[in-house]
């Protein structure tokens, strides 16, 4: 060190010793800085928290008992000690009182991270209470304390501790507790080191260097850093663990969304219980996921991080463009494509169908998923349509998607009836073959003029109408419900109103049911 940068031994005392005192400014500026703190980390602000930092007061009492018990100065042990006691429960009081002002926000990051304190925060104290003392003994970079303030916070900590109190949450209260406790003994051994090594070194008063004379000054303070110590590595090492832990089921189930076409993670939270972890997952995905896909998750789940149960919480995502269903945006299938070629055999793999269900009239793809199977990949397909895809239909789609695929493919299809019906009759169903197009529009205009062409009897409706296109001419039934029998010429008459926007002849078969609808006769005037 350069002697003539350095204070003499009196300057340093009275230097530490006006930052020591109890004195009404020093209390003034306990209230202010914890007042900014605790604001600043209500309001979640980095930039607040650090101008409490600044004003804090807590610094210099520390660095005054850590003088002291070096020169073995019993008045200013006595005063620092008193300054910093009632200091702490100055800030903690102040504190305390802000979190009980009402439309308090909820607590943000800058207090939670205050609640769990590790050993790094040990490290970083230790250093910023050497350079501190330092700081003190020379006079060039005396100006350089405020960034001590800045790096090893003391009313922050205890503001969170206040708040957190009054919030009723004692354990995150103890926990910020814990850190300035930390900070402060920290501090004081390593600005202790310092001013004794300066002693030791010729810097104009006397520390003797014997071991009950250190024990007896500063060990209960290493001791109970220590602890602290062993407590935070602890600490530290289990947030590590749970980290780890996190990524590994998101990792897991983000991987695993990827053999489902259209499904994408979107949240995990993992809740502990006495039963185990419990991953709650949020998933995007066309279909929900049902017991057996849940079942099937929670097993490679348990494969990768262990015990765990698994709650899947399906929130429908449906992605379309001009040609029908799309299961992966475009950015999405440009980032995929070049890593692996999933994302290509499920393009198309859904191109295929697509084009297959355009031959079956109210069929559409709603869910594709791959599962792998003895003799290759086994798609699972969901499909919506007015009746159940046989396996005619679904030989003939599988064929579709190996040619497309370029890959041996088992297609297994799962059908959704969906019945589609506008304000006249149900679309798309067919009371044996498939229909053509041409086939479906002839029977849906020979509906229509059928109902209208029933208005001659009033009361009459059409409750069933099928056609059987296989026969020659088109056999049309249909049941009617009217107040009487009909007569064989009104029959042809319907008959007639069927054939009009048909060039092929359709033969009607009436089958009437005879209702009426009676109410009571009005009573008389």
């Amino acid at each position: 060190m350069n002697a003539n940068a350095l204070k003499s031994p009196d300057e340093l005392r009275e230097k530490v010793a006006a930052s020591s005192c109890p004195t009404r400014g020093f209390y003034a500026l306990a209230v202010l800085s914890t007042t900014i703190a605790a604001y600043g980390l209500l309001a979640n602000s980095t930039a607040v928290v650090i101008g409490a930092m600044l004003v804090a007061p807590l610094m210099g009492p520390i660095f005054g008992i850590a003088l002291a018990l070096v020169r073995g100065d019993r008045r200013l042990v006595f005063d620092a000690t008193v300054a910093e006691a009632t200091g702490v429960l100055v800030v903690l009081g102040t504190a305390f009182l802000i979190g009980l002002v009402p439309l308090r926000p909820d607590f943000g990051s800058e207090i939670m991270a205050r609640t769990s304190p590790t050993v790094y925060d040990i490290i970083v104290a230790l250093a910023s209470g050497a350079a501190g003392a330092y700081a003190q003994l020379n006079k060039r970079i005396e100006a350089s304390i405020a960034g001590v303030a800045i790096a090893t916070a003391l009313v922050p900590p205890l503001a969170a501790s206040g708040l957190c109190f009054a919030a009723g949450l004692a354990a995150q209260g103890f926990g910020a507790f814990l850190l300035f406790a930390a900070n402060f003994l920290a501090i004081e051994l390593a600005a202790a080191a310092v001013f004794a090594f300066h002693a030791w070194s010729g810097g104009g008063f006397q520390f003797h260097i014997d071991g009950n004379t250190v024990f007896r000054r500063f060990g209960w303070s290493a001791l109970l850093l220590i602890l602290m110590g062993v407590f935070m590595t602890r600490t530290l090492a289990e947030s590590v663990s749970q980290r780890q832990f996190e990524s590994a089921v998101r990792q897991t189930l983000a991987e695993a969304m990827r053999q489902s076409l259209g499904a994408q993670l979107d949240t995990v939270r993992i809740e502990r219980t006495s039963e185990g972890p419990r991953v709650v997952a949020v998933v995007l995905t066309p279909t929900p996921f049902d017991s057996t896909r849940v079942a099937q998750l929670e097993r490679t789940l348990g494969d990768r991080v262990g015990n765990v149960s698994l709650v899947v919480r399906s929130v429908s995502s449906k992605d379309a463009d001009r040609d029908g269903a799309v299961f992966l945006s475009q950015d999405e299938l440009s980032k995929s494509k070049s890593s692996t070629e999933l994302a290509r055999f499920f393009e198309n793999a859904s191109a295929a169908l697509r084009q297959g269900l355009a031959d079956v009239p109210g069929a559409t793809l709603e869910d594709l998923r791959r599962a792998d199977g003895v003799l290759g990949d086994v798609l699972h397909a969901t499909v919506s349509a007015p009746e159940p895809l046989g396996p005619q239909v679904v030989a003939a789609l599988q064929d579709r998607v190996a040619q497309a695929t370029g890959s041996q493919v088992s297609l297994v299809v799962r059908s959704v009836i969906a019945r589609v019906a506008d304000h006249q009759t149900f679309l798309f169903e067919t009371d044996g073959p498939r229909l053509t197009p041409a086939e479906a529009f002839l029977r849906q205009v020979a509906t229509s003029n059928l109902r209208q062409s029933l208005g001659f009897l009033p009361g009459a409706t059409v409750t069933e109408v099928t056609f059987d296109f296989g026969q020659q001419p088109i056999r049309c039934r249909a049941t009617i419900e009217a107040p009487r029998l009909l007569t064989p010429e009104e029959v042809g008459r319907l008959e007639d109103a069927l054939n009009d926007p048909s060039e092929r002849k359709i033969a009607l078969e009436a089958r009437v049911v005879v209702a009426g609808t009676i109410t009571r006769a009005p009573a008389a005037p």
